[in-house]
């Protein structure tokens, strides 16, 4: 179980209280968590994070394979998670990095959002 993250601070009910999630709510946010921090941020766990803040904003076929590696390295240690597919787009006015993964979690795919 864990408690659900919503904003960058706990999410609260309507009463005002942090709430508990589990199942595929809880894998999601803890893919969602792994994919947003730097790898080698967090002193207590350096393996912690990916490298997408690493990547070039270049070509979307050499992009998305890149960032491909990245998710897959990042997301290992979650053994219920399997990527099946990520689609990259790269907004250069904003200069954003938006990607989506398919992910299977059992029988159930998933669509998560990440935004760099």
């Amino acid at each position: 179980m864990d408690t659900y993250l919503q904003y960058g601070d706990h999410g609260l009910s309507g009463r005002g209280m942090p709430y508990s999630i589990s199942g595929t709510a809880e894998l999601l946010q803890r893919a969602w968590i792994r994919l947003i921090v730097k790898r080698g941020s967090f002193s207590l766990d350096p393996t912690l994070g990916s490298d997408l803040y690493k990547l070039k904003r270049t070509g979307t076929a050499q992009l998305e394979q890149a960032a491909l590696a990245c998710v897959q390295q990042a997301l290992y240690p979650i053994k219920a998670l399997t990527v099946e597919g990520i689609q990259c787009s790269y907004d250069s006015q904003a200069d954003r990095l938006t990607i989506q993964l398919e992910l299977r979690v059992g029988q159930d795919y998933e669509t998560l959002e990440v935004r760099l």
